[in-house]
């Protein structure tokens, strides 16, 4: 008779993790020793000890205050990105804070124990927007609007500029008038903020921000 004897096996893994750690189906969220038995191919107990050292969490939250964004995890790598330019890394964005200079959406890469996340990503809007109604002898009436609004400058204009931009920065319409008043049609586009950036041809600039409902 031939008899051939399998012994039991054991194994230990200590580890840490960003948020959590997955052993097959099982999800752990917090440190501890969790013991697990199998059956081997050979029908033995085959054991496996994970000591879970550590859980690190990432906070990606961030507080914005008009164009200031503030990452709230501190002591951490920083990358801030471009949202509407398909996450673009922003050269030189690399502190807690960042101060977008256009606007535009924007968010944060953090960096810190080995792990990685992303927040959510903040728009900036409020970038060169006057919001007085009016200044330089402009008005824009009226504001909000539900289709059409009308700019009334305080005399006849000569190859004057007005271009027509959504809360990203995109221009949707650009226009010149030589008038007084020019009427702006916006009933095609989505309800929302949109701004108005007059260039007369002194290469004077006015910037408004206009709400169609």
């Amino acid at each position: 008779m031939n008899i051939i004897v399998h012994p039991t096996s054991t194994s230990t893994i200590t580890t840490s993790a960003c948020n959590q750690l997955a052993f097959g189906p099982i999800i752990y969220t917090t440190p501890g020793t969790y013991t697990h038995t199998f059956t081997s191919v050979f029908g033995c107990d085959s054991t496996v000890t994970i000591n879970l050292v550590s859980i690190f969490h990432v906070n990606d939250s961030v507080t914005q205050n008009g164009n200031l964004l503030t990452a709230h995890q501190s002591f951490a790598g920083y990358q801030w990105v471009n949202c509407s330019n398909g996450y673009a890394l922003i050269a030189g964005a690399t502190n807690q804070s960042y101060t977008a200079t256009a606007n535009g959406s924007y968010a944060v890469i953090i960096y810190k124990n080995g792990c990685i996340d992303t927040s959510n990503c903040y728009t900036v809007t409020n970038i060169g927007i006057d919001e007085y109604t009016n200044s330089n002898g402009i008005t824009i009436t009226p504001n909000p609007f539900t289709s059409q609004t009308t700019i009334t400058f305080s005399e006849a204009q000569k190859n004057t500029t007005i271009k027509i931009t959504d809360v990203l920065g995109n221009v949707i319409q650009q226009l010149t008038t030589n008038n007084r008043q020019l009427t702006l049609d916006m009933s095609g586009f989505a309800k929302g903020i949109y701004f108005v950036r007059i260039t007369d041809e002194n290469k004077n600039v006015v910037n408004r921000k206009i709400v169609l409902n």
